[in-house]
């Protein structure tokens, strides 16, 4: 498993200049959300989840990346770009898969633990954790943690926030005396148990789920129709992602199409 995190994260420093520059971080996360597949309600269900048609679902998923891009980048007294929280000494690409990992495997982006509404199975720890990253009281203060359900841009970038900052504490906290990130990251995950540093199922299926989110964004294909680049603000997903050749704009309400060759 340590030299398979290894051998991946070493793969972004082989990518060709030119793809990187032209996939930015935002549309990297994107494509590596929507690959995951979406929440299961029981056939014949009339939750919200169940009823939410995809446009909507990928508006909301896109929401939520954009605030976790947009929160994990900020700068220092002389301008420079660093990573938030500032304590996270792993890269932020590493720090917004972790998110992302973490985020889906508490709640598979179902619409009603973003919106902090009832699900029709999962309690959400009896009402006792809120947003994607299914967060509680200790790890958040109480007056944040009432604010984190919802899933507009600003509460989507609360819950962003207060999840890197979890992932980093327990980062620092479990994986102490380790200084590589694959040494780090299966401990991190097993810290937000709740059942201190030691391995856990819960942990192993965050790192498995970290693996293929890493591997989705490397391959996330770069923007482009016939002249070779996309337009400016437009976010490219391949025919593999939705089944069909669309660029979405996250800024846009209601959701714009521009449709590939």
């Amino acid at each position: 498993m340590r030299l398979l995190i290894t051998l991946l994260v070493a793969v972004s420093v082989l990518v060709g200049v030119g793809h990187a520059d032209a996939v930015t971080l935002e549309h990297r996360l994107l494509h590596a959300a929507l690959k995951q597949p979406r929440p299961w309600y029981k056939p014949g269900s009339d939750a919200d989840g169940a009823l939410e048609s995809s446009d909507d679902y990928v508006r909301r998923v896109a929401t939520s990346v954009r605030a976790l891009s947009d929160v994990t980048l900020g700068y220092d007294s002389k301008g420079r770009a660093r990573t938030v929280p500032p304590d996270w000494r792993w890269g932020r690409k590493t720090l917004v898969a972790a998110v992302l990992a973490h985020w889906y495997e508490e709640s598979r982006f179902a619409l009603e633990v973003h919106a902090g509404t009832k699900h029709p199975v999962w309690t959400q720890d009896v009402g006792k954790a809120k947003c994607l990253g299914q967060l509680q009281v200790g790890l958040v203060p109480t007056h944040e943690w009432e604010r984190l359900a919802g899933i507009d841009y600003e509460s989507s970038k609360r819950c962003a926030i207060w999840t890197a900052r979890a992932l980093t504490r327990m980062a620092l906290h479990c994986g102490r005396r380790k200084s590589n990130f694959q040494d780090i990251l299966f401990p991190m995950f097993n810290g937000l148990t709740g059942l201190g540093c030691k391995p856990t199922v819960s942990g192993r299926d965050k790192v498995e789920r970290f693996l293929t989110i890493w591997k989705a964004m490397e391959r996330a294909p770069a923007p482009a129709n016939e002249s070779g680049a996309a337009p400016t603000g437009w976010l490219f997903l391949p025919a593999s992602a939705l089944n069909e050749s669309t660029c979405y704009h996250l800024t846009a309400v209601p959701l714009r199409l521009w449709a590939a060759a």
